[in-house]
């Protein structure tokens, strides 16, 4: 009986040891495939892991018990997606099969298969390696949940990077960083695209969406546009029709009355993406055209008929208080609007935000709250596919590494937990010291939690409280006296974007933490080659910026003693189109310059960004105005509050002495009302100077 019980024993030994997956028996492998880019991709990824090539061969000469077959399915049709993949080594047998429907596919498999070995990809220049495996068998069938994934981040300029993570689109990093597979083709149609040259339909800075000759002239010049992407893209193109980047819309007797009969300002601009549609349907037939709701035409029209069923919706976030999910409180109305687009359509696409861009660096706290919004997408239908947008033109934004990993895991597999996401990520990523980074998220969580402490993608640096900012350096000294040396890189990522929150209110801070971070700044600015601290805003800026003592900026002549005021200087406002530059006359010796001849909304000031009460409200302005201008019946500025029709011009008279004047905007109430400040769009203006915005306290809410 016991040499009965040896001989099974010593059977099942043998038998696991020939089918076991190790690393030493996967060198016995080949690679089979009649698709020889996607065999060097694989064969390339795998030798990192068993550090040996497997063979490459093709289908013909692959009669091999011990092969790995990378293939096309033909009759998966019904059970996998276009991106979707089968991964199958059974018990009993050594082969393994990697199967799509598409490339793209096959693709995700390879990157699938590598992570079921123990591989990982964490960052830009952070992976993991595994020392050995063990596997028997595999039976996988994913598709994805959503079929549009972006990341839009200059970290996913890298097409293979962004493969890597099983992404797929390419709206923001379009045909500059095309993918090698299954690339979602998007073209993104602007009013300068469809009216190039002056454009004689403007109409309160947007076009007026009414005007026949409009509608026929943008469907004459997008047919010429199609006519030649048609030529170099194979598969379906995806044509997103943008309206001016503007927060208005015209507002003449036809597009208003239309607007009533719709019961929304985007009504106009939907039937003019709707007319185009309907004209190009027949000669481009795998073209889909989409309308941006977007600010003012968020809202979807009250009455109105479907769309075409060759057009779709990108729906905004954009005005969403990101401290918490969408299904939370003040979020609410945009969902609302969100399904109401859904009776309308059947293809939706989400623009979300997953960065400051009013301050790359500093942390922007929504991890939970990101992951919770592509989980709540993953349950409505009409909602195909995700944009996030972050920091495109820079390189090392807060938490960039973890945030990919974590999105990108959720957009493939919404069901993922989130807390083991972020534990694994972050294990990996900074080794001992991954509970205090724990600790770090999730002391910003529980901050922004507060429903005093709102996250908009243009919050000012200074919505960080001294208290917190001491408790966080706590948090991160602990993490570096604990941190592996090779992890330490990663920690200092973090530590950047610390050290700019730090010295933007450094009023409030421990001034050994400043010290520190005045010291560390500038190497790591160096080290992780950060270009950008702000959307278009070099860190040539933050670095002129970083040499002024902020502790000897004056206070204005209208604040007494007495009074409780906040300033707002350059690197607190959101600021567009325009430059910072040294100025003596200026409180802290540097401005904003703003072009005259620009019109934009140039410098913006959240209300949502002052604590509860009611706020005067001031601007410090001065105007460089060109020699021998005539100052009558000329304007120096425009100042307005957004969404109310507020808008006021400021004579040029009472500016032309080139000298800083203080002007009372108003009176308001923290909310989410927005001031904002405009050159005139006019020559005679060489730059308007804006030194400070600054709120005194008028009396409590």
């Amino acid at each position: 009986m016991k040499s009965l019980i040896l001989l099974i024993f010593l059977f099942v030994i043998n038998y696991s040891q020939g089918l076991e997956l190790t690393k030493n028996s996967l060198k016995e492998y080949f690679i089979c495939t009649d698709n020889k880019k996607l065999g060097c991709i694989f064969q390339k990824k795998l030798k990192k892991i068993i550090d040996y090539n497997l063979p490459l061969k093709d289908p013909d000469n692959c009669e091999y018990e011990k092969v790995i077959r990378l293939e096309k399915c033909d009759e998966c049709q019904e059970i996998l997606k276009d991106e979707g993949f089968i991964i199958k080594k059974d018990l009993n047998e050594d082969e393994i099969l990697i199967r799509g429907k598409t490339e793209k596919g096959i693709l995700n498999g390879i990157y699938t298969f590598l992570e079921k070995l123990g591989y990982k990809k964490f960052s830009f220049n952070y992976e993991y390696i595994p020392r050995d495996f063990s596997i028997y068998s595999l039976d996988i069938k994913e598709n994805p949940a959503f079929e549009y994934r972006e990341i839009f981040v200059k970290e996913a300029n890298n097409p293979h990077f962004a493969e890597s993570f099983l992404l797929n689109g390419r709206l923001g990093h379009r045909n500059k960083y095309p993918l090698r597979f299954g690339n979602k083709f998007f073209i993104l149609i602007s009013i300068k695209d469809l009216f190039p040259g002056e454009n004689k339909y403007l109409c309160g800075n947007q076009i007026d969406f009414t005007n026949e000759d409009a509608i026929y002239e943008a469907v004459e010049t997008l047919k010429n546009i199609l006519i030649e992407e048609v030529k170099n893209k194979k598969g379906t193109i995806h044509v997103l029709i943008s309206p001016n980047d503007i927060n208005d819309y015209c507002r003449n007797t036809k597009s208003l009355e239309r607007i009533q009969e719709g019961g929304s300002p985007s009504t106009p601009y939907i039937d003019f993406v709707s007319q185009i549609a309907q004209d190009l349907k027949d000669e481009f037939p795998d073209v889909k055209f989409f309308a941006l709701a977007y600010h003012w035409s968020r809202k979807p029209p009250k009455k109105y008929t479907s769309l075409p069923e060759n057009m779709g919706i990108f729906f905004s976030t954009i005005d969403a208080d990101f401290s918490k999910p969408l299904l939370i409180r003040n979020n609410t109305y945009i969902l609302e609007d969100l399904l109401g687009w859904c009776r309308y359509t059947d293809t939706i696409y989400i623009w979300h935000y997953i960065t400051n861009f009013s301050n790359y660096l500093i942390p922007f706290p929504d991890i939970y709250q990101v992951a919770d919004d592509i989980k709540y997408f993953s349950t409505i239908p009409q909602v195909k596919g995700i944009f996030l947008q972050g920091a495109y033109d820079t390189f090392g934004s807060d938490m960039v590494d973890i945030k990919i990993y974590v999105f990108s895991k959720l957009m493939w597999n919404p069901s993922l937990n989130i807390d083991r996401l972020l534990e694994d990520v972050l294990k990996r990523l900074y080794g001992l010291a991954w509970e205090d980074i724990q600790e770090y998220i999730d002391t910003l969580y529980l901050y922004v939690k507060n429903p005093d402490v709102p996250l908009f993608i243009k919050t000012p640096p200074t919505y960080l409280n001294g208290e917190v900012i001491n408790k966080l350096f706590d948090i991160l000294n602990s993490a570096e006296e604990k941190i592996e040396e090779d992890k330490l890189v990663n920690l200092q990522k973090i530590l950047l974007g610390f050290y700019v929150a730090v010295l933007m209110n450094q009023d409030n801070v421990d001034k050994s933490i400043v010290k520190i971070a005045k010291e560390n700044l500038p190497h790591l600015v160096k080290k992780f080659k950060i270009s950008h601290y702000a959307e278009g805003k070099s860190i040539y800026d933050l670095k002129k910026f970083l040499k002024e003592d902020l502790n000897k900026v004056s206070k204005p002549i209208n604040v007494d003693k007495t009074d409780i005021w906040i300033d707002f200087q350059e690197f607190s406002l959101n600021i567009c189109c325009s430059d910072i530059i040294e100025d003596k006359l200026a409180s802290n010796k540097i401005a904003i310059a703003i072009s005259g001849s620009k019109d934009d909304w140039a410098v913006q000031l959240d209300l949502n960004a002052l604590p509860e009460g009611y706020w005067d409200i001031y601007a410090v302005v001065r105007t460089q105005v060109k020699d021998g201008t005539d100052p009558e019946d000329k304007i120096a500025f425009r100042y307005g509050i957004y969404p109310l029709d507020i808008v006021e011009e400021v004579p040029l008279e009472d500016f032309i002495d080139g000298e800083y004047h203080t002007i009372h905007i108003g009176t308001f109430k923290n909310s989410n009302y927005t001031v904002w400040i405009a050159p005139p769009g006019k020559e005679y203006i060489e730059y308007l100077l804006v030194d400070r915005v600054f709120a005194v306290k008028k009396y409590a809410d």
